[in-house]
């Protein structure tokens, strides 16, 4: 439980910080199942309390995505979080 504080608090102080636009990225993924990405998404989004499968954000130089385990089914989450670590918001508000 502790670490997954510890990686709550890390990913919250890196919620705001933009994406690089050039250069190389570092990917780090996390795999863990759908309840406790949603809680993670919940801690850190509290104004936006939308139901999601993944989420990629950066802190630091590292872009983190989180997704569950892939799957044939999932792979399409984990190349929608990817791409916002390459192109970061890109969805229509």
């Amino acid at each position: 439980m502790l670490k997954r504080w510890l990686c709550v608090l890390v990913l919250l102080a890196g919620c705001a910080a933009e994406y690089p636009k050039t250069g190389p990225r570092t990917i780090v993924w996390h795999i863990e199942d759908p309840v406790t990405i949603q809680y993670l998404w919940d801690q850190m989004n509290p104004e936006n309390p939308i139901f999601i499968d993944g989420f990629a954000n950066w802190g630091g130089e590292y872009c983190h995505i989180w997704t569950p385990e892939l799957t044939e089914e999932t792979l399409y989450i984990f190349l929608h979080e990817l791409r916002h670590c390459v192109d970061g918001h890109f969805h229509d508000d």
